[in-house]
């Protein structure tokens, strides 16, 4: 009876241990397929993942799931970006506890490689920002029974970037490793947390404070969760070789952060300090002799809301401080520094910088400054000096430099300023005081990443209380040189209060080359290879015009000739206006806009005007040529286009297609095209092989651009001597779809389809018709599929009909011109008629006016006789009575 109930216990054990390994092979896919699902359904980002495991063995007794190559990728504002990607994740269960339902302990989590990066947009805006309104989730008060906690959790090479630009603060931190382990389960636990951080980096206001310092953090946090407050204990911070320690709290209320925090910094030595200088702290650094006294205290009290912050104060003293390398032959003595940076009650405006004292002798050579800023946030109140100049270098003989490393030149300083930025701001030049300068001479710098030696002969700053000015700047780098004289205004309430910088600055080079700065990057740039500058970032809150000359620049194997214009830069937008170069044989001018106020996808709004340009080079050095006219690979010949276009740009700086709109003209002149692999199917659809080595007539179309594709409308262009009508569209993708209709030779066409257009002229004429055959019949192609594989849909049906067609017309013609003959017959028959009749109206007319001119004729002459006669007799009659009385 034992026997069997073991047998039976063992069996289901078995069972149960096939289950566990089985069930998961079984139901994996399903499961990986609801998990997705159900994930993405509750956010507002994109969740994937290559791979997906379920274990009962891997961490046995716990269920474990693994991830591969985890991403979650953001969508609008932030779409294209990641949030978050993973090498692989891991995390782990306790398998009863998923049967329970009453609740889930994960046992751990494991992060390996994940890549962290968190952005906050200027109006606050933050790509974290991504769970859903859950419309199930229970009302405010009520309970549920479903609880979820953590135990453990490891993040390993890890990479975190926090870039908050509505603060202007950003935190990068590389090499990341930590863990932390606590019991979530309970309202009152301790949580032990270990961070290392290979390279940390800082920087607030456009300041860097920190440059890839090493950082450790061990901490023992009490976490009260009920109270969402969060209690330092045993803890210690370690910065480069600086140590402290912070007592305190932080607690969660609502929206605001309350702290009540200490850093205690007891047992530093001047040289710990010395770590944080990035141009010190190496590799040596462990040989370093240093002496002095060092103080250094700081506290934060108070609430982060809005635009709330906490009081704080940092305070930092340096007495009798210096320090020197042994194996170097100079040093830095008499250091001292008392700077304190401090709030008291957490309104900005009243945060005062006071760097009451700091003087230096770097290898003997005095240095001394002082600066306090008051009200930096309203009207920044500035008081400050410098006085002192250095041998660059003796640099080399304090610290030492990098191998290939060399340093020289003379900087001079001797400044002062003191007053309100509002009283510069208001021209109020007697309120604000403001003079003297810093000059660089003989600068010359090199090292091994940049073998080419900078060197700026002169440079000069000029203080005075209007603006600060820049002079007699002139440097060379490599084959590139520079010469700049400008003004900026507002410095003071740019550096403290991050007002608007304005100024002018005129630059003028004989030649300017970019591939030294040129890095590798992803597939793409304008010459589609490797290397790319990255994304030019313009800066905000500056108001600047320049104008520039430049002889020639040189970027990869291209180079732009006599290249000029205007630029303007408001607001991370640079503005273009008249900017002219020469590229490829042909001339440029540019008018338009980019704005990186969005820094990973630039905005472009482009207008451009190309003349006589050589289209082969186009095609070889532009990857947006050959995505929107990839004829031009195998064209030899000149353009010229006037074309408008906007959309966006990539990391690398190329074109997102999908992107761009836009519509211009383009022109072309004495254009061949050799094996273009749509032609070369026209040439086998027709058989005609003058397509396959075309040329082209001059052409004159317009095209627009939207949606990723190309639209051309209808334009007449010769193509190997046959007139052709061309529209059509082409996408990003290669894809085509044009319509060409063709007035093809009939001379020319195949025998089949000349075979069909003679039979049907015949049997026209066979019915009493004399119509003769025409030179040209027209052929319609439709070219489809893509450029490198297109389809050509015509047949010799499309040839009859056309020829058809063109029967039809002849006949008509015919017609028309015979009814024509017959009715210029008529019509000189009828004139013939009426002239005749008009000759003999006039005729007859001529008759009678001649008789009735003779009877007045004769009428006058006797009724002029009867007057003469009537006459006489009664003058007669009247002289007889005179005289016979």
């Amino acid at each position: 009876m034992l026997r069997k109930l073991l047998l039976i216990l063992g069996g289901f054990v078995v069972l149960l241990l096939l289950s566990a390994a089985i069930l998961p092979v079984i139901f994996k896919d399903k499961i990986e397929t609801a998990a997705k699902e159900e994930i993405n359904r509750h956010l507002h980002a994109k969740v994937n993942w290559s791979s997906f495991g379920l274990s009962f063995f891997r961490h046995f007794p716990n269920l474990s799931c693994s991830l591969g190559d985890l991403s979650v990728v953001g969508e609008e504002p932030f779409e294209g970006d990641t949030l978050l990607s993973v090498g692989s994740f891991d995390a782990g269960v306790n398998f009863w506890d998923l049967v329970s339902g009453s609740g889930v302990v994960i046992r751990f989590i494991e992060l390996d490689r994940p890549r962290i990066n968190v952005i906050v947009l200027e109006d606050g805006t933050a790509n974290y920002d991504i769970a859903l309104e859950d419309t199930t989730a229970a009302a405010p008060g009520e309970e549920t029974a479903f609880e979820l906690s953590l135990r453990k959790y490891t993040i390993s090479e890890g990479h975190l970037v926090y870039d908050d630009r509505s603060m202007g603060l950003y935190m990068g931190f590389d090499r990341l490793e930590h863990t932390g382990s606590g019991d979530f389960t309970q309202d009152l636990f301790d949580l032990r947390t270990k961070t290392t951080i290979g390279e940390a980096t800082l920087k607030y206001g456009g300041i860097r404070y920190l440059g890839n310092a090493s950082l450790g953090i061990e901490a023992d946090l009490e976490i009260d969760m009920p109270q969402s407050r969060y209690t330092f204990k045993d803890n210690k911070v370690s910065l480069n070789e600086l140590e402290f320690g912070v007592d305190g709290w932080v607690a969660l209320n609502g929206e605001a952060i309350e702290m009540d925090l200490k850093l205690n910094a007891a047992e530093n030595e001047f040289r710990h300090f010395l770590s944080l200088v990035p141009g010190i702290y190496s590799d040596q650094f462990s040989e370093l002799e240093a002496s002095g006294k060092l103080s250094l205290s700081a506290f934060v009290k108070g609430t982060y809301v809005g635009e709330q912050i906490p009081g704080f104060t940092f305070d930092v003293k340096v007495a009798d401080g210096a320090f020197r390398y042994p194996a170097l032959p100079a040093g830095v003595d008499n250091v001292q520094l008392d700077l304190s940076v401090g709030n008291p009650d957490g309104n900005p405006d009243h945060t005062v910088i006071s760097l009451a004292k700091l003087h230096l002798e770097m290898a003997g050579q005095p240095f001394d400054a002082r600066l306090v800023v008051k009200t930096p946030v309203s009207d920044p109140d500035i008081d400050m000096s410098a006085k002192g100049s250095l041998d660059l270098g003796s640099i080399g003989r304090i610290v030492p430099l990098a191998e290939g490393t060399t340093l020289s030149g003379m900087l001079a300083a001797n400044m002062e300023a003191r007053g309100r930025a509002s009283a510069m701001e208001r021209k109020q030049f007697d309120k604000f005081r403001a003079s003297g300068k810093i000059s660089l001479s003989d600068f010359s710098y090199r090292d091994a990443a940049n073998p080419d030696i900078i060197t700026i002969s002169s440079c000069t700053l000029g203080f005075n209380p209007q603006n600060v000015s820049l002079s007699d700047f002139s440097m060379q780098a490599g084959r590139t040189d520079v010469q700049a004289s400008g003004t900026l205004n507002n410095v003071a309430g740019y550096f403290f209060s991050n007002d608007l910088l304005s100024g002018y600055l005129d630059i003028r080079s004989n030649q300017v080359d970019l591939n030294p700065y040129i890095t590798e990057s992803e597939p793409g740039g304008t010459g589609g290879g490797t290397d790319s500058i990255g994304v030019l970032e313009i800066p905000a809150h500056i108001d600047f015009v320049m104008t520039a000359s430049i002889g020639k620049v040189l970027y990869e194997d291209l180079v732009l000739e006599n290249a000029g214009g205007n630029l303007a830069i408001r607001e991370r937008v640079l503005g273009l206006n008249n900017v002219r170069f020469g590229l490829l044989g042909g001339q440029v001018t540019m008018n338009g806009l980019y704005g990186t106020r969005n820094p990973e996808r630039p905005d472009i709004n482009f207008d451009l005007a190309v003349e006589r340009m050589d289209i082969r080079k186009t095609f070889d050095h532009f990857i947006a040529v050959r995505k929107l006219a990839p004829i031009a690979g195998k064209c030899n010949g000149m353009y010229s286009s006037a074309f408008k276009i906007s959309g966006q740009l990539d990391a690398g700086m190329n074109p997102v297609y999908e992107s761009m709109n836009g519509k211009g003209v383009l022109r072309t002149y004495g254009v061949t095209v050799d094996n273009f692999e749509p032609l070369v199917k026209v040439a086998d659809a027709l058989r005609m092989e003058r397509f396959r080595n075309a040329t082209l007539s001059d052409a004159n179309l317009s095209f627009k651009i939207s949606g990723g594709r190309v639209y051309v409308e209808p334009f007449e262009q010769t193509i190997a001597g046959i007139d052709t009508r061309i529209e059509g569209s082409n996408g990003m993708d290669e894809s085509i779809d044009y319509t060409w209709t063709m007035k093809l030779p009939v001379k020319s066409l195949p025998s089949a389809a000349t075979g069909v257009v003679s039979g049907l002229f015949a049997k026209a004429n066979a019915a009493g018709a004399n119509l003769k055959m025409g030179e040209t019949v027209n052929v319609k192609l439709n070219i489809g599929g893509t450029v490198s594989k297109p389809v050509v849909k015509t047949d010799l049906k499309d040839v009859a009909g056309a020829a058809a067609s063109g029967l039809k017309d002849q006949a008509a013609a015919a017609l028309d011109a015979k009814k024509k003959e017959l009715e210029a017959q008529a019509k000189e028959k009828s004139d013939s008629l009426r002239r005749e009749a008009e000759d003999k109206a006039k005729a007859e007319a001529d008759r009678i006016k001649k008789e009735a001119e003779e009877k007045a004729k004769a009428e006058a002459e006797r009724l002029k006789k009867e007057a003469e006669e009537k006459a006489k007799k009664e003058i007669g009659n009247k002289l007889k009575d005179l005289f016979g009385k």
